[in-house]
């Protein structure tokens, strides 16, 4: 299995990460394999985007020269709730379907 290994981990990042690790019963290594397992995994916006604009009618729902589905459009100010990237990967697959 590779290994990765990561320099000048600042000691406050090391100290949450450790902390974090203690709090489910892990070594700092078993932690972050894991939490890395979930980072590859997780698909980005831009590729839930890209999915769904191959979609039959994909293309009709965003507007023109935009990333945005027009049903997200305005609805939350910046910086809001709305702005969090998991709110909008919810509703883009609410609003790809």
């Amino acid at each position: 299995m590779p290994h990765v290994l990561v320099r000048n981990v600042p000691d406050d990042v090391h100290a949450a990460l450790q902390r974090k690790a203690e709090h489910h019963h892990q070594s700092l290594q078993q932690y972050l394999a894991v939490e890395l397992r979930h980072l590859a995994e997780r698909r980005s916006i831009s590729e839930v985007l890209d999915e769904v604009e191959v979609q039959p009618g994909g293309q009709g729902r965003f507007r023109a020269g935009g990333r945005a589905p027009l049903a997200l459009a305005g609805q939350r100010p910046l910086g809001g709730r709305g702005d969090h990237p998991a709110g909008r990967v919810h509703a883009a697959r609410l609003h790809a379907g």
